[in-house]
């Protein structure tokens, strides 16, 4: 059961890392990898707002197939101004979670409402 488990895990790592549709300026030097395991390893997902989500899902059909959803939720930075799609899934019985950067597509839809506008203030903090 454990070789099972690790093999899945490679194969999640290749199938992650080998596509050439994730793509992004890397945060931290050239050996950083965004394969969407966490916040910071965010898939980089600069499609225009017409098509960003479909994307997404497109994205995931790919790389999990089969895979059954538990909970897809945005989060959001106001001192980076960053905002994340995050999607949670059962995937070969285990729980998986997978980070999209949606920043643009996001100022996109939303920067010329006021919610946006005060949203992407930056924080008393940052200033």
């Amino acid at each position: 059961m454990r070789a099972l488990s690790i093999l899945v895990s490679l194969l999640l790592a290749v199938l992650l890392t080998s596509t050439s549709s994730v793509r992004g300026k890397e945060p931290k030097g050239a050996d950083a990898v965004r394969d969407g395991s966490t916040q910071e390893r965010a898939i980089i997902n600069d499609q225009p707002v017409s098509i960003h989500e479909q994307w997404e899902y497109r994205y995931l059909d790919k790389q999990f197939p089969g895979r059954k959803p538990l909970d897809h939720r945005f989060a959001a930075d106001a001192a980076t101004r960053r905002v994340w799609s995050v999607f949670t899934f059962m995937w070969h019985g285990r729980k998986a979670t997978i980070w999209f950067d949606i920043t643009k597509p996001f100022r996109q839809y939303a920067g010329s409402t006021r919610e946006f506008r005060e949203f992407a203030k930056p924080s008393p903090k940052s200033r």
